[in-house]
């Protein structure tokens, strides 16, 4: 049952291994905490009154304890149980032996949870970057390929989450490596954006078909830009090179003021798209496993 609840809270974090050693640490304190009340406050008394001020006391330090954000875990594991520890009811002496038989089966299922999950899910930092990065790529593949639907504000949210979740996880990365990142995940969400601006203007009427058809080889081209070690990193830079004189060209023959003002917003996405793909090359070149800008 406990190996269970650790599973069940634990399992789809990104380090478990590391929630499952604080909540390993609160069970401590709570079959101590436990022990303190069973064995020496509450084995004699049989009023409701001294377990509601022995049990309240310490439920109360466990309360305190979420005041601070480290011992949060923790706190969360002591208080959930304490009262299984405890054992309380109205009118009646604790049980020391049900105490034990529950006390140990507690520890032993922690530790076997923190042991299972260090062994079978162990926490690389160089990998959970690497599958951000692939996560991104492939965020890539999707927008320019129209699967699903985009918005801004759901870009933005899930690059903002990604900040968060890099600098959570650092861990001992060093400061140039996690600079690089965070300059890769914005350079990407700013590619995500303007890919979102050329569909739109992709649908806009008066575009001129070698426009059309140069902004249609751009985004076939980032529609495969993703998987490990399949990334299409040159084919694309240079496919939305192109795209850029082709426009260029179509906007200097161009009079329709409506139509010269498209080909004009459209340059500007696939001149930002260029400038980020040239800038970040190395993160956004998958036929390269891992990031480390000392590599480069």
């Amino acid at each position: 049952m406990f190996v269970a609840i650790v599973c069940s809270l634990f399992s789809t974090l990104e380090r478990p291994a590391l929630a499952t050693q604080y909540f390993l640490r609160g069970a401590c304190c709570a079959v101590i905490a436990g022990g303190i009340l069973d064995l020496a406050l509450l084995g004699k008394p049989t009023v409701f009154e001294m377990l509601a001020m022995w049990s309240g006391l310490a439920m109360m330090l466990g309360g305190l304890a979420f005041a601070f954000p480290p011992l949060t875990l923790s706190a969360v594991s002591y208080n959930l149980f304490l009262p299984i520890m405890i054992g309380p009811s109205n009118q009646d002496r604790t049980d020391e032996i049900a105490y034990f038989n529950t006390a140990l089966p507690l520890i032993l299922g922690l530790l076997y949870a923190t042991w299972m999950y260090r062994v079978f899910l162990p926490y690389d930092a160089a990998h959970q970057r690497w599958t951000m990065r692939e996560h991104i790529l492939k965020d890539l593949h999707r927008i320019a390929a129209g699967k699903g639907r985009e918005t801004v504000d759901s870009i933005v949210s899930r690059n903002v989450d990604r900040f968060v979740r890099l600098m959570n996880n650092a861990g001992n990365t060093p400061s140039p490596v996690i600079s690089a990142y965070l300059n890769g995940i914005l350079s990407a969400m700013r590619v995500m954006l303007n890919l979102l601006r050329i569909e739109a203007i992709q649908h806009a009427s008066g575009l001129s078909w070698p426009a059309r058809r140069a902004l249609d080889l751009v985004m076939a081209r980032m529609s495969h830009f993703s998987g490990r070690y399949h990334g299409h990193y040159g084919r694309t830079l240079r496919a939305t090179n192109l795209a850029i004189s082709r426009l260029r060209r179509e906007e200097t023959i161009e009079h329709r003021p409506r139509e010269r003002f498209v080909l004009i917003a459209a340059l500007t996405s696939l001149d930002v798209i260029s400038a980020e793909l040239d800038t970040n090359r190395v993160f956004f070149d998958a036929r390269s496993p891992y990031f480390d800008p000392n590599e480069r």
